[in-house]
């Protein structure tokens, strides 16, 4: 009795055993297969990179490639000059104001344009000045005005295509190049000129409409145009002599 006991109990595997011994199911397997795959395949991912950084696994070739053709392109073959601008550049958290300012600028122009066409067009038609001698005479000092400021605004544009076409206009033109203004800094003068020009324009105008109280004389505002001119122009003279002026 104990031999077949024993028998039995030797040849018949346990709930537990028979557990254990049972093979894993189709979806253990695939997840097994995926998990060694993706190690597997990021292994050979830095064996490949680990081989190509390392001198003749042709990527530090393709880094010098790069830099050389850079710099016959851009640089005048300057390779550190194009290694020097091919490098990252960090981002900064702070915010731009010049881009902003640049912007309302552009927006009162605008405005100033509309208003100024407005009241030379439309209101004229239906309330012409009240002294018609002052416009004639002072209407030479405001064109002469809007020349100039015609020429900032296509210096600035004339700068802008120079610029993306990468033609090299400082050298071609002789001028300093430590004198020579930014983009922005054309753009920011031009507002600036077509704000205040504009401004005593339309103030004078409406004056002689009748507009504005009489203890404003119509032909001061353009004396106060041409002294403020005057200092603008000592104030940025070096940098008019940048753009050409």
């Amino acid at each position: 009795d104990d031999a077949a006991a024993s028998e039995i109990i030797i040849g018949s595997p346990s709930v537990s055993s028979s557990h254990h011994l049972s093979p894993p199911n189709e979806s253990s397997n695939a997840i097994i297969r995926a998990a060694t795959n993706n190690r597997l395949r990021k292994q050979l991912d830095l064996q490949g990179f680990s081989r190509a950084v390392q001198p003749g696994g042709g990527l530090l070739e393709l880094v010098k490639e790069a830099e050389m053709l850079y710099a016959r392109k851009f640089c005048g073959d300057d390779i550190v000059q194009a290694q020097a601008e091919l490098l990252s550049k960090q981002a900064t958290t702070s915010f731009d104001w010049r881009l902003f300012q640049l912007g309302y600028r552009f927006g009162a122009c605008l405005i100033l344009t509309f208003w100024l066409l407005w009241d030379s067009i439309v209101d004229t038609l239906y309330r012409p000045p009240q002294n018609s001698n002052w416009l004639h005479s002072m209407f030479p000092i405001y064109r002469a005005y809007f020349c100039l400021v015609l020429m900032l605004w296509l210096a600035g544009c004339m700068s802008f295509v120079w610029n993306k076409y990468r033609i090299n206009y400082i050298y071609i033109f002789e001028l300093d190049p430590r004198k020579v203004p930014t983009l922005d800094e054309i753009f920011g003068k031009a507002t600036n000129a077509t704000i205040l020009v504009m401004t005593n324009f339309l103030l004078y105008y409406k004056v002689l409409r009748g507009d504005f109280p009489h203890w404003l004389p119509a032909p001061y505002l353009p004396m106060i145009l041409v002294l403020t001119s005057i200092g603008w122009a000592l104030a940025n003279l070096n940098s008019c002599k940048g753009i050409g002026m």
